[in-house]
């Protein structure tokens, strides 16, 4: 297999990056076909410090926390499963942390994600 060559361009706007939460950064991606939705798993979501600073001293339910943050998590895949461990391994190579959110499931109605466990909000 060869490896890709990235080249190094001025970061542009995307759908995925600035002000997004980690829901709407999912329900982006416009590869997750209508009848499908994402299930994440909030056990495994990292939450760093800060965060669970700010969700103590504000008050504020997991809930508040998932529609205001994206928890610092930089981009968001969505991958057909055999091709998972392949993306995984380049990234990892390249000094990136991977984290396998979730999974495409069939959905069961609206919202488009749904959240499966807890974030770790202890603080």
């Amino acid at each position: 297999m060869r490896t890709p060559r990235f080249r190094r361009r001025r970061r542009r706007p995307s759908p995925a990056r600035g002000r997004r939460n980690l829901s709407e950064s999912v329900t982006s991606v416009d590869e997750v076909p209508d009848g499908l939705s994402v299930a994440l798993n909030l056990d495994r979501v990292p939450v760093k410090p800060v965060f669970k600073w700010l969700a103590a001293a504000g008050n504020a339910s997991e809930r508040k926390m998932l529609r205001t943050f994206n928890r610092s998590i930089g981009m968001v895949g969505v991958l057909k499963a055999d091709a998972s461990e392949q993306a995984s391994a380049l990234f990892a190579a390249n000094g990136k942390t991977v984290v396998r959110l979730g999974e495409v499931v069939a959905a069961s109605g609206e919202p488009r994600v749904e959240f499966r466990g807890k974030l770790d909000l202890s603080w």
